[in-house]
């Protein structure tokens, strides 16, 4: 039993806690089987950088707002990243005095790695809420989130 678990059982909790906790869990998850797979150095904090970011690169203050969190714990992030050679800043094209944070091919590699373990983590968290639950809930979440949800997830690593 996971940490999350023993303390769910220890105290009721609210939807949005529950939820929380289960983001928390497939995360922790992700993480494990990347360093499984040779990408030790990434952690759980790094998600908030590579679920909110375009394939053709995007603004550091575009991503902070995009993860919720302030421009300095981004920039952070962004930095530690690029030291480990996953992202990199750029000019923007379209603003000579902005930059993008886009990935390398590293990155990319690592991204394409993270979406086929993703989705074998989603595919066991459906199975686990069984056949009456599971195959109906990322519908009903898009359509009570709405229309921003439906933002289809990060470009395929390579696709431009």
């Amino acid at each position: 039993m996971t940490d999350s678990q023993q303390r769910g059982q220890q105290r009721g909790h609210t939807l949005i806690t529950l939820l929380l906790l289960a983001a928390h869990e497939m995360i922790d998850e992700l993480v494990e089987r990347l360093a499984v797979a040779g990408y030790a150095d990434i952690r759980p904090a790094h998600s908030r950088v590579f679920e909110n970011i375009d394939a053709h690169g995007t603004r550091l203050t575009e991503l902070a707002d995009r993860a919720r969190m302030t421009h300095p714990s981004m920039s952070e992030l962004v930095t530690g990243l690029q030291r480990l050679g996953y992202v990199e800043r750029v000019p923007d094209p379209g603003d000579g005095r902005a930059r993008l944070v886009r990935m390398t091919p590293a990155g990319r590699l690592l991204q394409r790695r993270a979406l086929s373990e993703i989705a074998k983590i989603e595919t066991a968290w459906l199975g686990r809420l069984g056949p009456e639950v599971g195959p109906g809930i990322r519908a009903a979440f898009t359509r009570v989130l709405g229309p921003a949800s439906a933002v289809p997830p990060p470009a395929a690593p390579g696709a431009r």
